[in-house]
C-alpha cells in the first residue's frame, strides 16, 4: 500500500477534482465541528461570567445585611419581607431597614432613600427569625434571585446571631 502512495506521489498527474472535492468536503465538516465547540465555549463563558455577577451581589448584600443584623441594638420591624433596627455604622447609631418588596431588596437608613441592594429577587421571604420569649436569637436570611443569564435561580443563606439585644 505504502508503495503504491509512494508512487503516486513521485508521478505528474496531480489531484483530480473528485479528490479536491472530498478533501474540501472533508475540511468543511472539520471547520463546521470547530465552529460548534467554539460557540458553546463562548456561550458557557456568559453564562459564567453573568453567574459569578450575581453570586458577587449576593454576597456583597449578605455581608451588609449581617453586619447591620449582628450589631442590631433594637428591632423595630421584623417580617418575612422587612428587617426594621437600630444598627451601628461605623460605631455610630443609626436606624437600617431592609425590605424586600416585588423584585427588589433595599436599604434604608435613617428614614433617607432606599438603596437597592438586589433587583432580581425571586422571593421575598429574605427573613426567618429565632427567639426566646421576646429576645430575638438569631435571623436567617436567605436571598433567593434569578439569574440575569436565565438559567435558574441562586440561593445563598445565612444564619446570623445578634449580640447586642437585651430584650
Amino acid at each position: 500500500m505504502f508503495a503504491a502512495l509512494r508512487a503516486r506521489a513521485r508521478s505528474d498527474r496531480g489531484t483530480t477534482v473528485v479528490e479536491l472535492l472530498v478533501t474540501m468536503a472533508v475540511m468543511a465538516i472539520i471547520v463546521g465541528a470547530v465552529i460548534t465547540v467554539w460557540n458553546a465555549a463562548q456561550q458557557g463563558e456568559g453564562t459564567t461570567t453573568s453567574r459569578s455577577v450575581d453570586l458577587n451581589s449576593m454576597r456583597i448584600a449578605m455581608q451588609r445585611m449581617s453586619k447591620d443584623i449582628r450589631q442590631a441594638s433594637s428591632v423595630h420591624t421584623q417580617t418575612a419581607a422587612s428587617f426594621d433596627a437600630d444598627t451601628y455604622i461605623q460605631g455610630v447609631k443609626h436606624r437600617v431597614a431592609y425590605t424586600a418588596s416585588g423584585t427588589t431588596l433595599t436599604r434604608r437608613i435613617d428614614g433617607g432613600a432606599a438603596v437597592p441592594l438586589i433587583s432580581n429577587l425571586a422571593n421575598t421571604d429574605v427573613f426567618t427569625y429565632t427567639t426566646d420569649g421576646n429576645l430575638l436569637l438569631q435571623v436567617t436570611v436567605l436571598l433567593t434571585i434569578d439569574q440575569t443569564s436565565g438559567q435558574g435561580t441562586l440561593n445563598l443563606q445565612s444564619d446570623v446571631q445578634t449580640r447586642n439585644l437585651t430584650s
